[in-house]
């Protein structure tokens, strides 16, 4: 009898409070948090990318020299065009010098994406949306718990132009961002991030 009479005034007090909160918004296939967890953790991820040599020893990649960054195998990632631009430009910064074409070139890059995802997570401690009717009453927030991890790993290998012999191969490299979301009794709300401002 006591639940009865509750959950009806959890309900009328969240309405009167306007605290139907939809948890994701946006008009875009993606919102820009979930953007920066993409990009953000692929950027860690890229920057500890090297051209050692494939069998331990000394590299055999000198500064000066000209490659071509194969792009094909990348057609299904996730923030594809940013990962080929972050991918290129790491190497510009290892002392490499991009061919004009394939032809032209003395290494051939090959990279690759295990993953670059979101993981969510959720936990509510109330009463969730329920359709009755017709009519849809918001959630009811005492506790809940938002968590998205974007995760990332990635590797890249390359060849003599000439041989095709492997001349260096980056160890794969995984990074991760969050973006938590915690909200007590409809209306406190807490955020707890490791993205670049603004977020």
């Amino acid at each position: 009898m006591i639940l009865t009479r509750v959950v009806p005034i959890f309900l009328l007090a969240a309405m009167a409070s306007g605290c139907g909160v939809v948890t994701r918004s946006t008009t875009t296939t993606r919102t820009a948090v979930e953007v920066a967890l993409l990009t953000q953790s692929l950027e860690d991820a890229i920057e500890e990318l090297g051209v050692e040599a494939p069998t331990g020893g000394e590299t055999q990649v000198t500064q000066g020299q000209s490659f071509h960054l194969v792009t094909s195998e990348l057609a299904s990632a996730v923030e594809k065009d940013y990962l080929i631009s972050k991918l290129r430009e790491r190497l510009l910064k290892l002392g490499l010098v991009e061919a004009k074409d394939k032809d032209s070139a003395n290494l051939v890059v090959f990279p690759r994406v295990d993953y670059n995802q979101i993981d969510d997570h959720e936990t509510l401690i109330g009463i969730p949306e329920l359709e009755f009717q017709g009519f849809q009453t918001p959630e009811v927030k005492l506790f809940k718990f938002d968590k998205q991890k974007g995760r990332s790993k990635v590797s890249m290998y390359g060849t003599d132009a000439s041989s095709g012999v492997m001349v260096f191969a980056s160890d794969p490299v995984g990074q991760q961002r969050y973006y938590d979301r915690v909200t007590f009794l409809f209306i406190a709300k807490f955020k707890s991030t490791d993205l670049e401002e603004p977020f």
